[in-house]
This record gives C-alpha cells, sequence and structure tokens, in this order.
C-alpha cells in the first residue's frame, strides 16, 4: 500500500518549493487565452505558441553546460525561478509583438529548463531517501498545480490578466528564496571522482551528460527508438489538444476564464489519483503496463474531447488529462532508467526534447495551422486520429516491452 513519507529539514523545504514551482507553473492555463484576448489571430497564436516551444529543444541543453558551470545543479535551477517570476508578470502588459516574443521565449525557455533541473535537483536531496520519493514530492507539485488552478478561477472575474500572472510570478520568486539555501548543498564530482564513483547516481550522471560522445547510446537499440515513435506521435496528439483547451472551451462551449480554470483545476486534480495509481502498477505489474494505459487514457481523453455534445461532457474526458502526464511522461522517464545504459540519467534531458520538445513544436504548429485554416473542432479530430495511431503501435510493440521493461 502506498503512504507518503515524513519530511523534515532541507527534505521539507524542497517539498515546499515543489509546490511554489509547479502553482507558477499553472499560469500555461491561460497563456492561449492571453494572447487570444489581446486581439492575436490564429497565425500569431502559431508564432508565439512556436515561439515558446522552440526554446524546448534548446533550454535542456543549455541547462546540462550551466550545471557543469557552476559544478552543481541548485544555481542553474535558482537562475530560471528568478527569471521566471520576472518574465511571467510583463506577458500581459507588453505592447509590441515582437518584444512579447523575445519576452516569451526567455520564459518558456526557463519554465523548459525547470523540469530536468528540478529532477537533478531532488534526487540530490532525497538521495538517502531513496528513489521512489521523486515520485512522491512530484505529486505535491500536481497539488500546487492544482491550487493555482484554483485560485484562477475564483479571481477570474475580479482579477485582469496583469494580476493574476503577477501573482503566478510571485510563487517562482518564492520558490527562489527557498531554493537559495540549497546553492552549497552538494556540488558535482570531479572528473576522477566521476570515474571512480559510477554510483553517484545523478550528480554523476549529469555530469557525464556533457560528454557528448558518450551521450547517444539509444541510437543503437532498436527496440527504444521503436518505443520513441509512438511516444512521440501520442506527445504530439497531446500538445496539440492542451494548447487550445481553454480557446475551444470559450469558442465552442461559450465558457468564460473561471471556466477555463475549472477545466484545468479538474485535470491536475485527478492528476494526483492517477499518478499514484501508475506507481502502483509500476511497483506490482510492469512499467509496460504504465505505459500502455498512459497511452490508452490519452486515446480515450481525445475521442472524448473531440466529439462532446455538452461541456459537462468535455470536461468528463479531460478527467482523464492525468494518464498522459502521469503514465506516458513520467513512464518514458523510468523507462529510460530501467535501461541498461551506463549514464541513463543523464540522458534523461537529451531524450525529452526528442520524445517531448520536438512533438510539442510540432503539435504546437499544427494546433495553429488547422484553426486558422480549418477549425479549432479539426484540431482535435486530428489530435485524435493521431493518438490512436500510436495506442496502435504501442499494442504491436507490446510483446517485446513486457518482456523487456517488466
Amino acid at each position: 500500500m502506498l503512504s507518503f513519507p515524513k519530511l523534515s529539514g532541507s527534505h521539507r523545504r524542497f517539498a515546499i518549493s515543489t509546490i511554489f514551482i509547479f502553482f507558477g507553473i499553472s499560469s500555461i492555463q491561460f497563456h492561449s487565452v492571453l494572447f487570444e484576448d489581446r486581439g492575436f489571430t490564429g497565425s500569431h497564436f502559431t508564432l508565439l505558441i512556436v515561439t515558446g516551444a522552440v526554446s524546448a529543444l534548446v533550454s535542456p541543453l543549455t541547462m546540462s553546460l550551466l550545471t557543469r558551470f557552476f559544478r552543481q545543479p541548485f544555481t542553474p535551477l535558482q537562475l530560471l525561478l528568478f527569471t521566471s517570476g520576472i518574465t511571467l508578470p510583463l506577458l500581459p502588459v507588453i505592447p509590441d509583438l515582437r518584444l512579447l516574443l523575445l519576452m516569451y521565449f526567455i520564459h518558456t525557455f526557463s519554465m523548459w529548463g525547470l523540469f530536468p533541473l528540478y529532477l537533478a535537483c531532488g534526487m540530490e536531496v532525497y538521495r538517502e531517501k531513496g528513489y521512489d520519493i521523486y515520485f512522491f514530492v512530484r505529486s505535491l507539485g500536481t497539488f500546487g498545480f492544482a491550487v493555482g488552478c484554483a485560485i484562477a478561477a475564483i479571481s477570474a472575474r475580479g482579477f485582469s490578466f496583469p494580476v493574476l500572472y503577477f501573482g503566478f510570478g510571485i510563487s517562482f520568486l518564492l520558490a527562489f528564496f527557498i531554493i537559495r539555501p540549497f546553492r552549497n548543498f552538494s556540488h558535482l564530482p570531479s572528473k576522477r571522482d566521476a570515474d571512480s564513483h559510477v554510483n553517484k547516481f545523478v550528480l554523476t550522471d549529469f555530469f557525464k551528460l556533457t560528454k557528448w560522445k558518450a551521450m547517444f547510446p539509444f541510437l543503437k537499440d532498436k527496440q527504444f527508438l521503436f518505443l520513441l515513435v509512438p511516444i512521440t506521435i501520442i506527445c504530439c496528439a497531446n500538445s496539440m489538444a492542451v494548447n487550445i483547451q481553454g480557446n475551444y472551451i470559450i469558442n465552442h462551449f461559450r465558457g468564460t476564464r473561471t471556466t477555463v480554470s475549472i477545466a484545468w483545476l479538474l485535470c491536475s486534480g485527478l492528476e494526483i489519483p492517477i499518478m499514484f495509481f501508475c506507481i502502483y502498477l509500476l511497483r506490482k505489474w510492469s512499467l509496460t503496463a504504465v505505459l500502455f494505459f498512459g497511452v490508452l487514457g490519452t486515446c480515450i481523453r481525445l475521442t472524448g474531447m473531440s466529439y462532446s455534445p455538452t461541456i459537462g461532457f468535455f470536461f468528463l474526458s479531460i478527467a482523464l488529462h492525468g494518464f498522459y502526464y502521469a503514465g506516458v511522461a513520467t513512464g518514458m522517464g523510468v523507462c529510460i532508467d530501467r535501461t541498461n545504459w551506463k549514464h541513463r540519467a543523464a540522458l534523461q534531458p537529451l531524450l525529452t526534447v526528442i520524445y517531448s520538445g520536438i512533438p510539442n513544436v510540432t503539435g504546437a504548429f499544427l494546433s495553429g495551422y488547422i484553426w486558422e485554416h480549418y477549425s479549432l473542432s479539426a484540431v482535435y479530430q486530428v489530435s485524435l486520429v493521431l493518438s490512436w495511431i500510436g495506442l496502435i503501435l504501442i499494442i504491436f510493440l507490446f510483446p517485446g516491452l513486457i518482456r523487456r521493461f517488466r
């Protein structure tokens, strides 16, 4: 039976910072609505979203270089939190589109860099407590995201976008001050230490991430490359659906900002039990089951969203939102860790670019293009087709996966 561990001292501080970090990240629920509210068309929407998504391709690799420069991951994480806290409140008030593109790129660059650095820092802080502690603490992040959605839903009618975004920015700055004491918590080992203490886990592997010639063992792993294909397709389909979720609620169902926040609250709130369900599957059954249920749940969700006759049915469908993030995204992270590659933890940021960053760019472009030339409903229909293609491929690969990832 799953139970939440007791935390104290530095472990508790990092867990609290997790809540504030993901509270700030919950601002993503309003980005597309903000752009539309400011009068941007579908082509502008595409440009803004793609600008942000492109940052996902370069941010994780840049963070690995910064980690090597500072000799530990806490200072780069602190820099990203500060940057996010400063740039986020500026998005609703910048009048010039070119300046907005620049600011949005800087902000999303910071946001995408948070995830690999958060993982590296979390593993260092909770090293002696075991690997599973990260997943439990990560569920606090989902709770923080849900709280952000709840506050946004309550205040949407009373506050403007600048006020809401200012509050989200303050959350990042609070996490920045909480993370500050961790700057000297540890440091990356020297080259000699990295070679002689290969069980240093995350920090050793993170150090060796900068050794480019050792970064691509997965290119010789045909089964893993085949797995990347359906996961990449599913990520693209999910990106298309998430990018225009708020716009679809407002335009198709005549919803409001409050409705959008309630939808995100439902998504993030129900992600917590789904995440614990996936942890249970991982422990009691197999990693393949986590991936399969993640993909299947995503397909069912996109099917319901594509053909929802009422907003109630739409909300029922998006309740399965957590199957992608807890099942597919987290499942892929564990899948990489379960391989026999020497530096598999170091490959997490790089492979995130491949199976998440590039599909997000593609999904952002497709969603904007289809919206501009066809309709918002067509975006969901295309994402539905892509998701079922991904599911069919996963089923085809299932026998080999079940033997390898138990």
